[in-house]
């Protein structure tokens, strides 16, 4: 099966989840669930994969696989987005409001009512957990009584680091360059990030000719003038001098999202063996 390609690393890294970390956690959330829920009598069978476990192939400084441009453009291939989600029939609104207790959470753990859902308390005299299965199953895998993000910290300096990248003189000189090489191929695009999103491309996969040939380009000016490099460089250099000032706050997140980890991988062993 086709992958996307890796990310390149960057120093905030291990303070987030990558996509097999997303892909971890939601399957041992999801066991998790499954279990609580046939506590209430409820057969229960969890969508397939997670929607964070393949991240789009354009990355942060748009696509830049050569082959990958050639034969998907923007795209990611059919396999890849293929799942069974659509031959499932959705969970009644029962089992809804028991795996959400009616609730959902912010990344800072704080609860927000669901407007179309029941604050479901008990169900055939058994209490439903707060924020329902899927809140007690986040509470467990955090080991303690804790709905926060582990990684709010270093998401949030990411997206920083990514937003002050873009305005730092040395990457929009060489934005301004990988335009101007765009042009000369016959593409008119201000940043390298516009592409992936031109509304003149199909709206629906597969990628079509003129789609391919404009990633292809877009890989090529990206290549001459050194912009992914060069951004890449100057958004590590931002993140390192963010995390400075939160040291503390990134060990304890490390800790918190290493141990969500570690619990994760021991459930979905377990489940694996019983299965």
């Amino acid at each position: 099966m086709e992958h996307v390609p890796e990310p390149l690393p960057m120093p905030l890294d291990p303070y987030r989840l990558s996509g097999a970390d997303h892909a971890e956690l939601y399957a041992a959330e999801q066991a998790l669930v499954t279990t609580c829920l046939r506590g209430f009598g409820v057969t229960y069978r969890s969508p397939a994969g997670s929607s964070s476990a393949q991240p789009p192939p354009e990355g942060p400084y748009g696509v830049t696989d050569p082959d990958w441009a050639r034969k998907y453009g923007y795209r990611l291939p059919p396999a890849l987005i293929a799942t069974d989600h659509g031959s499932r029939p959705l969970p009644d609104p029962t089992t809804v409001a028991l795996i959400t207790g009616g609730v959902t959470y912010d990344r800072n753990g704080t609860p927000q009512r669901i407007s179309d859902q029941p604050l479901l308390t008990t169900h055939h005299g058994r209490k439903v957990p707060e924020g329902g299965c899927l809140g007690e199953a986040r509470r467990t895998l955090a080991g303690r009584n804790d709905n926060r993000d582990p990684t709010r910290i270093g998401s949030a300096l990411y997206a920083q680091a990514y937003r002050d990248s873009q305005q730092d003189p040395r990457v929009t000189a060489a934005t301004a360059d990988w335009a101007a090489c765009m042009k000369q191929r016959g593409f008119t695009y201000r940043t390298p990030l516009e592409p992936a999103n031109d509304p003149s491309f199909p709206r629906n996969p597969p990628a079509d000719e003129r789609e391919r040939a404009t990633a292809v380009a877009d890989v090529a000016c990206k290549e001459k003038t050194g912009l992914v490099a060069l951004w890449h460089r100057v958004e590590s250099e931002i993140e390192r001098s963010l995390m400075r000032g939160h040291g503390t706050e990134l060990a304890a997140a490390k800790a918190d999202r290493d141990a969500r980890l570690a619990h994760a991988r021991r459930i979905n062993a377990g489940a694996k063996t019983s299965g």
